[in-house]
């Protein structure tokens, strides 16, 4: 039985009243680590966020904000439109905040183009109102809200922190030129320890429904970090054959798993190819491999770069639907089909993957990181990149490990290392 809480106009759907009292004391938790004598007067703060806009972004993240004191109409959402759901962007901007309209992403072939146009509009609707806040802050998935406001913005708005939450976003060619700081939650050691295997749940739920996992496919996965190390366990407690490669050789197998030596190696042995890596590891070479023999190809990363190289030898006279499932068949060899468009498999628009009290730390980790941004003054025009506060990581992850019933050294985190400030420090990144 559903049941439902509203806050300042929004609907807010959970699967019991335990997971109500559950999810909103993590919110509780994350706004008392931080001091609120440090902080600016919170309606004068204003907030630009590109990201996924998923049903948890409403709920959990976007009411924790107005909770905490941030007027609606200072908030700015420009949507990531591979992933977005368009009923969240309707209820948010119901509830007063702004969320940037696209055209419908079939008029495009180029997502590059889609993106700009998505970008342009949302600081287009923001920069009238930025002039008259006290600090301006970037909730940034990926780096190129911060690429775009370091080119256009940063001189005449100095105030400015960029929160980066994933790892593309901190390694952007153009990331010494921001001359903005920005806090590093990408890799905080309770996203890179504790959030991998929530992630790689939501991956491993979609992979599930894909008729493409039949009893006689063998799978091949490339990269094997914190992500595709949890999608090869799921994938072998479903006992499905699976190849990896990885360009760090010496770890320790998942039972059952065959540790290639070579791409090719792995490209041959498998009929499904899982992307893994973030970047866009399918040069010219290893498609002239890729291509002897059909695949199914599904990136499981947060951004659609897994096999650029093949989508850029696709013929232009074909025009796609950008999020269609793509069947690319080069002159004389077998076909590729590569799903979703090659962007991650688990954003379908239709559904998020992830559980609410699953994702409920990824949302928390943001929160804090925006209270913990309010805060921090020091602008010398150059990118710092500063650590998500090591005490707000233990005490929310601490929190969140109760919501679920878990244990630190079921995600491989010995207690003593746990409660210890200095461990969360030492294996969080910046200063």
């Amino acid at each position: 039985m559903n049941n439902s809480i509203k806050h300042f106009g929004i609907k807010f759907c959970c699967e019991s009243d335990w997971e109500i009292d559950q999810v909103d004391a993590l919110f509780t938790r994350a706004k008392s680590c931080f001091s609120t004598h440090r902080m600016p007067d919170l309606h004068q703060v204003g907030i630009i966020a590109h990201v996924h806009c998923l049903p948890s972004f409403e709920n959990l993240l976007v009411n924790w904000l107005f909770r905490a004191g941030f007027e609606p109409e200072n908030i700015f959402i420009i949507p990531k439109p591979y992933s977005t759901i368009e009923s969240v962007c309707t209820n948010i901007r119901n509830a007063g905040a702004f969320v940037a309209k696209h055209a419908e992403a079939e008029l495009y072939s180029d997502y590059g183009d889609l993106s700009g146009k998505i970008l342009e509009q949302g600081f287009r609707a923001a920069i009238g109102r930025a002039r008259y806040w006290k600090k301006v802050l970037l909730i940034d998935d990926g780096g190129l809200l911060t690429d775009a406001w370091a080119r256009s913005f940063k001189r005449e708005l100095q105030n400015v922190v960029s929160i980066q939450q994933t790892s593309s976003g901190t390694k952007r060619r153009l990331l010494h030129d921001w001359g903005i700081p920005f806090i590093d939650v990408a890799r905080s050691a309770a996203k890179l320890v504790f959030e991998s295997r929530i992630i790689a749940n939501g991956v491993t739920r979609k992979l599930s429904t894909l008729p493409e996992f039949g009893s006689r496919v063998t799978a091949g996965l490339v990269g094997v970090g914190a992500l595709g190390s949890e999608v090869v366990r799921s994938l072998r407690r479903q006992d499905i054959p699976v190849l990896t490669f990885d360009k760090v050789r010496h770890r320790v197998p998942v039972d059952g798993e065959q540790i290639c030596l070579t791409l090719s190696e792995l490209i041959s042995g498998s009929d499904v190819i899982l992307g893994c890596t973030g970047w866009n590891w399918l040069s010219e070479s290893r498609v002239s491999n890729l291509i002897r023999k059909p695949h199914t190809l599904i990136s499981c990363s947060s951004r659609s770069v897994e096999f650029q190289t093949l989508l850029e030898r696709r013929s232009p006279v074909i025009r796609n639907r950008l999020f269609d499932d793509l069947e690319i068949s080069l002159q004389g060899s077998s076909k590729q089909l590569i799903l979703n468009g090659g962007f991650p498999i688990n954003f379908d628009r239709k559904k998020e993957w992830e559980t609410e009290t699953e994702i409920s730390l990824t949302r928390g980790l943001i929160l804090g990181a925006i209270l913990q941004a309010t805060t921090f003054n020091r602008n010398s025009g150059e990118t710092v990149r500063i650590k998500l506060n090591a005490d707000f990581q233990m005490q929310v992850v601490r929190e969140w490990l109760t919501i679920l019933g878990e244990d630190c050294t079921n995600f491989g985190v010995e207690k003593g290392d746990f409660d210890d400030v200095s461990w969360w420090h030492q294996n969080s990144s910046g200063i």
